[in-house]
């Protein structure tokens, strides 16, 4: 992951949105504690780990729409309906569409390894996809 984030900050992306800051994922909260997960780890996989969440408040910013950003809140939750793969999507992908930027995925699913992917937007206004 620090690769993928040292390879942004060079094309000059400054922060990327995120739904949930790593330390609030369930893996870190509900199955165990921070230090049981460090246990785990291997000394490198540790350094990398701990700069990344480190680092994480300068790079990643959470919600994905922050307060105060109306428009784009309406267009999510009223405006609009965005679909992927036959599943309704208010995360990552809806979200890029608003802002017209970049949608990046860990990939945790064959899906997630296509360069582009379609998703379906239903526009209530303008009553078109």
């Amino acid at each position: 992951m620090s690769d993928v984030v040292n390879q942004l900050q060079a094309e000059g992306i400054a922060s990327i949105r995120i739904g949930q800051h790593f330390t609030d994922l369930p893996l870190f909260t509900q199955t165990k504690s921070l230090q049981q997960f460090f246990a785990g780890l291997d000394r490198n996989m540790k350094s990398r780990v701990s700069s990344l969440l480190v680092n994480q408040s300068k790079f990643f910013k959470s919600p994905l729409i922050a307060a105060g950003e109306d428009q784009q809140q309406t267009e999510l939750t009223i405006n609009s309906e965005y679909a992927f793969d036959g599943d309704v999507n208010s995360g990552g992908l809806a979200c890029a569409h608003i802002y017209n930027t970049l949608a990046i995925s860990f990939s945790t699913d064959e899906k997630w390894a296509a360069a582009e992917i379609e998703l379906l937007r239903s526009h209530i206004e303008h009553d078109d996809q």
